[in-house]
């Protein structure tokens, strides 16, 4: 059995120091580290190994040793025996790609920024390495090497490896000449080659996260091997970082500073990615991500976070900070201890079953695009449609291009998707799946679905979906008259047959910023706003039957909006797919409190999750409803063992909850 598998409890403490001064990790104690790990009750040890500022804590030929460690070479591997013996797995910590010291030395492995300098010559503390430099490539490799010679470890952690910025170095033009020919593109979002360059860079980073990743498990046989994960969902386009890296690791993890339905989010996505679980969420035990060096989250902020994370079965680790003089607060892993000790009555039943969801989100790491004028994308759509699922009580997934399961599929922004992408979502609906998608899509999309040809998009960047008469309880308050506002262009081409039209595009009486019709002014109706003026017959949202299936379509991603009456309407249009009576979970709970459930052989697992302000938390009494083909034996309350009264009718288990406060998870035993 592999480290990893039922290790729900793990910790790293930051060593991002530099050694100018000869204070800097002067009282660094491998017994002292140990025994505050001891303290937190964790079970693995990401231990540093070398930092963003590219010094090596082992003493090493091909970089430079941090000051602190010379004449005491051993300490950091001190720790990691230690760690080990104590009955601690041990992961090493690499940072790739951002490496300081490597940058001053060897300014020709610097990524290179548009205006011609490095972000470091721009003044920032972060000197970062081209991935497509070979002596740079040539240097990981001789790093890895030495660090397989040095220390045993269990597994390695390799930080960073994505793209910061768009890199002109001259590396990266020799690449993109020898493969494809002429001088790297502009960033120009309707220019083919500059799509191209965008997929090219995903493609260069993973081939880099491979060399990585093969160099380590031919130098340590055995050992896991983690990239970090969390640009897929924390950056935009720039990073390239896709599916590809994932694939490359033993396990999906990490480290992510969102709130609680960020949270759910990629809880969703790395449960649905991992190669192995459980998946690793990381978050800091510091307010802010890690800028406020001193301000530690609450209890009840912590235990909240590495409970939400429980519930979906995955690890937490958490991130602490050493200090510049090597020292730890003893306080923090104390705190950290109590906050693992709340989950350990849980961690039996965690890993067990599959989870349940009615329907998948999907969000692609390779079709992010950073096209202002269309305002939204994909990933926006995802996060803010996952969030509106979870508030609405509608069981969902994030689906990483596996479909399978789901009853009904949210698709945003399918205009940047790959053709492979693009076919699974196909195939989904012609076997039956329900599939709603928004946007602008493109040409192929919209001729496939619908057999009608894309005619370009509104030059209004102010639109509107007006309701046809027979669909206006679709959309809440909006009707013909006062139709749905957006700020997004909408496409237009030609209705297809067969294709029901749920609303038409309604225009403002002039384009917005339009034509000056006066010295000094612009043609309007109405100064402060553009208010519908104009009824087209173009469609704005569409239904029709597709293969066995459905698929309805909007061109205003209402998904991506977080005003209520338009989380109606986008819940309102799922309805039409997949009404209430064929979802797996019901409940009257309040929106803030999360519910997954996992099918667990014959029965179920499910938990309930306050996402609410964690201090102040108030105790609540609700009913949890879940579709069930068999009358269970029992249903009892992990935490203590308590049975639990229930109600069984119609093929669903009804199960009363009361004073329910902060977390609980729950045993549905057929």
């Amino acid at each position: 059995m592999k480290w990893y598998a039922n290790n729900y409890r793990r910790s790293l403490v930051d060593m991002h120091i530099d050694d100018w001064s000869p204070e800097f990790l002067s009282k660094f104690s491998a017994d002292e580290y140990y025994g505050n790990l001891v303290k937190a009750k964790v079970w693995s040890a990401m231990v540093y190994l070398q930092s963003h500022v590219g010094l090596c804590y082992w003493p090493t030929d091909s970089g430079l040793m941090h000051g602190a460690f010379r004449g005491r070479g051993d300490a950091v591997k001190r720790l990691v025996d230690k760690c080990r013996a104590g009955g601690m797995s041990v992961t090493g910590y690499y940072s790739l790609i951002f490496n300081t010291w490597a940058e001053i030395l060897h300014p020709e492995w610097r990524i290179i920024k548009d205006g011609g300098k490095s972000w470091y010559e721009e003044g920032s503390r972060y000197g970062l390495c081209c991935p497509n430099n070979p002596e740079y490539r040539a240097f990981a490799l001789a790093q890895i090497k030495e660090i397989s010679e040095y220390f045993t470890l269990d597994g390695m952690f390799y930080d960073m490896t994505y793209w910061e910025h768009v890199c002109r170095c001259p590396a990266c033009k020799k690449r993109w000449a020898d493969e494809v020919g002429g001088e790297m593109p502009a960033e120009d979002w309707g220019d083919a080659s500059w799509k191209l360059f965008v997929q090219k860079r995903q493609l260069w980073l993973a081939e880099f996260a491979r060399l990585i990743t093969d160099k380590t498990r031919e130098d340590m046989p055995g050992v896991t091997v983690q990239h970090n994960c969390s640009a897929m969902v924390s950056m935009g386009w720039v990073s390239g970082q896709t599916e590809r890296i994932s694939d490359l690791c033993d396990f999906t993890g990490g480290d992510l500073y969102g709130d609680l339905y960020s949270h759910i989010f990629v809880c969703k996505y790395y449960m649905g990615l991992t190669n192995n679980p459980p998946f690793e969420y990381q978050t800091c035990r510091v307010n802010n991500r890690l800028y406020q060096h001193t301000v530690t989250k609450t209890e009840e902020m912590l235990t909240q976070e590495v409970l939400l994370t429980a519930a979906y079965h995955g690890a937490s680790m958490l991130i602490d900070a050493i200090d510049p003089d090597g020292s730890m607060d003893g306080r923090v892993y104390e705190k950290i201890g109590r906050v693992f000790a709340s989950q350990s009555v849980y961690e039996p039943y965690m890993g067990r079953g599959e989870y349940l969801a009615d329907v998948g989100v999907v969000f692609d790491a390779e079709a992010k695009h950073g096209d202002e004028s269309r305002g939204y994308g994909n990933q926006s759509c995802s996060v803010r449609a996952a969030k509106t699922l979870a508030e609405c009580r509608v069981a969902c997934g994030v689906a990483a291009g596996k479909l399978e399961g789901y009853k009904a599929v949210v698709a945003p922004d399918m205009g940047m998707m790959s053709a492979e992408a693009v076919k699974n979502l196909t195939d989904y609906v012609k076997n039956g799946g329900k599939l709603y998608f928004s946007g602008l899509g493109n040409a192929e999309i919209f001729r496939e679905f619908f057999g009608a040809e894309y005619l370009g998009v509104t030059e209004e960047t102010v639109t509107y979906a007006a309701p046809a008469r027979e669909y206006e309880g679709l959309f809440g308050e909006f009707n013909q008259k006062y139709p749905v506002h957006s700020y997004y262009r909408q496409p237009l081409f030609e209705k297809a047959s067969g294709a029901e039209v749920l609303a038409h595009i309604a225009l403002p009486y002039t384009v917005p910023g339009g034509k000056i019709y006066a010295p000094g002014g612009h043609k309007f109706a109405s100064i402060h706003s553009d208010p519908p003026g104009k009824l087209t017959g173009y469609p704005s949202v569409m239904m029709k039957g597709y293969g066995k299936g459905a698929i309805l379509w909007s061109g205003i991603p209402v998904e991506n909006e977080e005003r209520v009456n338009y989380k109606r309407i986008f819940t309102a249009f799922l309805g039409l797919l997949l009404p209430e009576s064929e979802r797996v979970l019901k409940t009257d709970a309040p929106k803030f409190i999360d519910v997954p459930i996992f099918k667990d052989g014959g029965g179920f697992l499910f938990s309930c999750v306050d996402l609410s302000e964690a201090d102040g938390l108030r105790e609540h009494s609700f009913t949890v409803d879940i579709r069930c083909a068999e009358k269970p034996s029992s249903v009892k309350r992990i935490s203590d063992g308590r049975p639990m009264a229930f109600e069984y009718a119609g093929g669903r288990v009804k199960i009363r909850i009361e004073d329910f406060k902060l977390f609980e998870m729950y045993s549905v035993c057929e």
